[in-house]
């Protein structure tokens, strides 16, 4: 090899050397994760080394009592591992929770705290049936199960780097045409988000992070916002619609 080709061997190899060392987990890190795996073995291991006696225990509970604890705690692990500080509001039951006004009728749903649709009260959306004519049908907005608004949350510990507010579950609470969405996590710290609904179309928003200084990776400087969008047909001219469909953003 030439004295070129073996330079640049050497620099991708310092480069490599560099990636690695600066997206290597920390010791806090490493140690977190070592501790929720041995929890896991431990978890999995007999009811001997989790209390003294608790082979003995084990064995006088019926097999079903001792399976849904066997599973209850390797669940709340395995939610630890993967959503740190987060995993207290990891589970729960979905609901929909509406604010509505005299144009329009929003629904939320309490998994991940965003919008699953809006009707839009003065209008409705046309189709044309089999044999070609008008149908008439309410006009909902957001509806598609495919829309995405989440945050993604820098947790080193996570599987992917992050956890994603979609995957969180948030209690409702509304006062007067204000819904507010909260995750609270212990200690202090939460997640809000704020719905105003005022007068026509108008939504106010507003995210309210509480004490997550402690929980999200602290070399990441932002928190990415995911929004999908899927704009479902309601007009009969498609050419029509495709022409005065469009976005508006501001910063």
């Amino acid at each position: 090899m030439d004295r070129n080709t073996t330079i640049g061997i050497v620099l991708i190899f310092f480069l490599l050397y560099l990636w690695a060392k600066m997206n290597a987990p920390t010791p806090e890190e490493i140690a977190e994760m070592q501790r929720v795996k041995d929890s896991i073995t431990l978890a999995q291991s007999t009811f001997d080394t989790l209390a003294p006696g608790g082979q003995e225990r084990a064995a006088k509970l019926p097999s079903t009592d001792a399976d849904t604890l066997m599973k209850d705690s390797l669940q709340g692990l395995l939610l630890e591992r993967d959503f740190g500080a987060f995993a207290a509001v990891a589970t729960g039951t979905e609901s929909i929770v509406t604010l509505e006004n005299e144009v329009i009728k929003i629904d939320f749903n309490t998994k991940g705290a965003g919008i699953s649709s809006a009707l839009i009260k003065p209008y409705k959306k046309l189709i044309e049936d089999a044999e070609k004519k008008d149908v008439y049908l309410d006009l909902f907005l957001l509806e598609d199960e495919k829309n995405k608004f989440e945050y993604l949350l820098p947790v080193s510990s996570a599987p992917n780097g992050y956890v994603k507010s979609s995957d969180l579950f948030f209690a409702p609470s509304q006062s007067g045409n204000t819904l507010t969405f909260t995750a609270n996590l212990g200690k202090g710290r939460s997640i809000k988000q704020v719905y105003t609904l005022n007068d026509n179309y108008d939504l106010d928003y507003e995210l309210i992070l509480v004490g997550l200084d402690q929980v999200i990776n602290k070399e990441q400087k932002t928190i990415k916002l995911n929004w999908v969008n899927y704009l479902d047909k309601i007009e009969k001219n498609t050419q029509y619609e495709k022409i005065y469909s469009t976005v508006y953003y501001k910063k």
